[in-house]
């Protein structure tokens, strides 16, 4: 699957919202190492 959000994306939002920022960092990791082949993967 592409790539949905981009990191500057992400970084520009905690940036805004800095209690955001672990959480934010967290999940893309998180999203960079699945392994989902469709949108029905991500749910």
């Amino acid at each position: 699957m592409d790539r949905i959000f981009s990191k500057s994306t992400l970084r520009e939002c905690w940036e805004k919202h800095s209690d955001s920022e672990q959480y934010l960092k967290t999940w893309y990791d998180a999203a960079m190492y699945a392994n989902w082949k469709s949108p029905y993967d991500v749910k």
